[in-house]
């Protein structure tokens, strides 16, 4: 647990510093978290919703975070994309979604 803990600070930092929309990049970068786990073939929980595009690739290798998803292992892939799934839930419980 302590290992997704450290993840976890490190990929927050990056995103406080590599982001100015938190709505949009996050979900950006829930996005590509998703198209990483489909790549790899790691099941997509339901819960997402997530439709394949039908035109266009899964992932986009100009992406905020398209690299450091290529270097995380499924499990941290998988924790990333969890996270980015709760923090855009609760972006949209405070009013910061663009719906």
């Amino acid at each position: 647990m302590e290992k997704y803990r450290q993840l976890l600070v490190q990929f927050k930092e990056s995103f406080r510093i590599m982001t100015d929309n938190p709505w949009s990049d996050a979900l950006d970068t829930w996005l590509e978290g998703i198209g990483h786990m489909y790549q790899r073939g790691i099941d997509i929980p339901n819960k997402y919703e997530y439709v394949l595009p039908k035109y266009g690739k899964v992932t986009e290798s100009d992406s905020l975070f398209h690299e450091m998803f290529i270097i995380y292992s499924n499990e941290e892939v998988i924790f990333i994309t969890e996270f980015l799934f709760r923090y855009l839930r609760f972006l949209k419980h405070c009013g910061a979604s663009e719906e």
